[in-house]
């Protein structure tokens, strides 16, 4: 996976009436060769702004019109993402850590309107600092203005995506405002606990999926690479994927749904309770209807399930094991493992 690096910069007073910023040091020293000495900034509105870039004093010049359109203070912080050529995406967190509620504006120069924000396509964001310290540190909360802005879509169970590309499982805890699981990315990297980073970013996406990013002492974002010797099972890696055994009831003429069984939930809890999946094999390929239970949360597959148990010639005691395809929790690769037969 390329890296898309980001840093972090926390603004005093007297910073947002500069018309320049300090870049971290150690990101111009990594990254400065790959970007131009002209930059263009754009926030999640559509709002654009050109750039100097300094790379020897390390510093960003022409930044006051920013502080002045969207009135930044001290205390707040800028994430910059460095996407591709002279492209920089921006995010404005406030004072509470969570991200602010941008004003409907685009620059002076731009002849255009305010795009929307789409929190499936970009996110929406907000950051913690670790403290350091003798207690450890696996959980962190959510600040209250996105608890109130997004707080009431966040479901009990989380995927949560690392740089490398790994999927960790997460829980929010609706009551105390605060998601754990994290101890998942110290053990990647041999860390032993969260007290080892200086500030996490963690940006969601709706639905179950957030994303999650580290940042050292300089404020630049450490990318996590999993440590070889270190075994998957250790950090519970997502892996969808489920098993059916036949059943004779499954064959019936009418169908009654085929449950998915209880210890595949970690999966089937991220369908929606009406829901589809497409499944694969070879060149062949099925939409089936998943649904819950009419009493119950207990998923089963229900539509199509007919038409997909006559194609793959399904028989009483056989295996069907669903692969997840493309790290797609709505997409599989079916195998079917035949019953043996006893030779009596």
């Amino acid at each position: 996976m390329d890296e898309i690096p980001k840093f972090v910069k926390m603004l005093s007073r007297d910073a947002c009436r500069s018309n320049i910023l300090d870049v971290p040091r150690v990101f111009t020293k990594k990254y400065g060769h790959r970007i131009p000495t002209t930059i263009k900034i754009v926030l999640r509105t559509g709002y654009t702004l050109w750039l100097d870039y300094d790379k020897k004093k390390s510093q960003f010049f022409g930044i006051k019109e920013l502080f002045s359109d969207f009135s930044v203070t001290g205390g707040q912080l800028l994430v910059f993402t460095y996407s591709d050529g002279f492209m920089f995406d921006l995010c404005i967190i406030g004072v509470d850590g969570g991200e602010i509620q941008y004003p409907p504006i685009v620059h002076k120069l731009q002849d255009c309107s305010p795009q929307n924000v789409s929190i499936r396509e970009i996110g929406w964001s907000f950051i913690r600092g670790i403290t350091t310290g003798p207690k450890v540190v696996d959980e962190v909360e959510l600040p209250t203005s996105f608890v109130e802005h997004l707080g009431r879509y966040i479901p009990a169970d989380l995927e949560i995506s690392v740089s490398c590309g790994v999927k960790i499982l997460g829980g929010y805890n609706r009551k105390e405002k605060k998601i754990n699981g994290l101890s998942s990315l110290c053990n990647m990297v041999g860390y032993r606990h969260l007290n080892s980073f200086n500030v996490l970013l963690l940006t969601y996406y709706g639905r179950e999926k957030f994303t999650v990013s580290a940042f050292d002492s300089a404020m630049v974002e450490i990318f996590v690479k999993v440590i070889p010797a270190v075994h998957v099972e250790r950090f519970a890696v997502l892996e969808p994927s489920f098993e059916i055994v036949v059943q004779p009831f499954h064959l019936l003429r009418y169908s009654y749904g085929v449950d998915i069984p209880s210890k595949f939930s970690k999966l089937s809890d991220r369908w929606d309770r009406l829901d589809y999946i497409t499944v694969y094999e070879g060149k062949r390929c099925w939409k089936l209807q998943v649904r819950a239970r009419r009493h119950g949360n207990r998923m089963c597959i229900h539509d199509g399930w007919i038409k997909f148990r006559s194609d793959m010639r399904l028989a009483v005691g056989d295996v069907m094991k669903f692969i997840w395809q493309s790290e797609s929790i709505r997409n599989f690769d079916v195998l079917v493992l035949k019953k043996v037969q006893n030779a009596d």
